[in-house]
């Protein structure tokens, strides 16, 4: 995963869990050799109104900040290479049938901002 990378899910919501964020880490593909790490964020005014979600990736760990709290930490499939991070909402077989959702649905993301902190070598 360090060299391979990893998919860095730092927003995931499901309107059928209204109330829950999924943060989850994929690598080693998608099919037989996946593995996965995650974490759910509870909070009952997740759907109201605006929040940040941080991601603070350090070399050996990756920190999720909600609303300037820390909410997950983890060490598991740190990543040494250039990655995206994904907000979405979600569909499929673990997000409820898309034949019972009520549609359209929608999140409003205000901005996305990546900043890379300088190495010491610069």
């Amino acid at each position: 995963m360090r060299k391979n990378g990893t998919a860095i899910d730092i927003f995931e919501y499901l309107v059928r869990y209204k109330d829950i964020i999924h943060i989850n880490l994929h690598w080693d593909g998608y099919r037989k050799k996946h593995k996965t790490s995650g974490f759910k964020y509870n909070n009952p005014k997740i759907a109201e109104g605006f929040h940040t979600i941080d991601l603070d990736w350090k070399p050996d760990e990756y920190v999720i900040y909600v609303d300037e709290r820390v909410i997950w930490r983890t060490n598991q499939a740190v990543s040494h290479r250039t990655q995206y991070i994904i907000l979405s909402l979600e569909v499929g077989e673990w997000a409820g049938n898309i034949k019972e959702a009520e549609l359209p649905d929608s999140a409003y993301f205000d901005y996305v901002r990546v900043y890379q902190i300088p190495s010491s070598t610069d």
